[in-house]
């Protein structure tokens, strides 16, 4: 490993101790036809952080100043790779992950999930 990679490793604490949060990570069979839980695999419960970005879109005119907003949210969330194993599989489409610490336990569906590259996965996440 790199100094940088040596250095963020262990950074990767903090990241979850400041800013992270309980998350279920829920594996899911996607089928032509079918789509459920993976009865197999239990949930996975660990901590991560959960992004909620929002982002203000506005489109206006010049002759009239009709504007109108729309609002768009991109979530993320992102996971220390040092959480999966053989008995913890990563993170793929399809899956689900939930929030139950949040008011309504919110649930997003895991739209790509990439390793960063040093140590953590990021997951691309839309809300169902």
């Amino acid at each position: 490993m790199s100094l940088f990679r040596d250095a963020f490793a262990a950074a990767d604490a903090d990241f979850d101790d400041n800013f992270g949060e309980p998350l279920q990570i829920i594996p899911v069979v996607v089928g032509e036809f079918l789509r459920n839980a993976t009865p197999a695999a239990p949930p996975l419960e660990l901590v991560g952080i959960l992004d909620l970005p929002t982002d203000i879109l506005a489109v206006g005119r010049e002759r009239d100043s009709a504007r109108s907003e729309v609002i768009a949210q991109t979530p993320s969330a992102d996971f220390a790779l040092q959480h999966f194993g053989p008995d913890a599989p990563l993170p793929k489409e399809g899956d689900e992950i939930v929030a139950p610490s949040r008011p309504g336990a919110p649930r997003y569906r895991v739209l790509s999930a990439k390793p960063d590259g040093v140590s953590r996965i990021i997951c691309q996440l839309a809300a169902l």
